[in-house]
């Protein structure tokens, strides 16, 4: 079996499309909007959801073989 983890997903790369009800998205548009931001230690990192939906597509075509260590 094999799990991925994606991160924090943002908006399509060429689109830039997101899910409008998305946490992020919502606290990124409150703060240009009111041209404030949280005093807080908070990084944001965000994959773009095409860029990451493509590498999750290549890497279930990947056999399995060619991903594990030759002893």
């Amino acid at each position: 079996m094999l799990t991925l983890s994606s991160g924090n997903l943002g908006g399509d790369s060429k689109t830039g499309a997101w899910n409008p009800m998305d946490f992020t998205l919502l606290v990124l548009k409150g703060c240009a909007e009111t041209l404030a931001a949280p005093d807080i230690d908070w990084n944001i990192e965000m994959t773009p959801v095409d860029f990451a939906s493509g590498m999750i597509v290549k890497m279930t075509q990947v056999s399995v073989l060619a991903i594990l260590p030759l002893n």
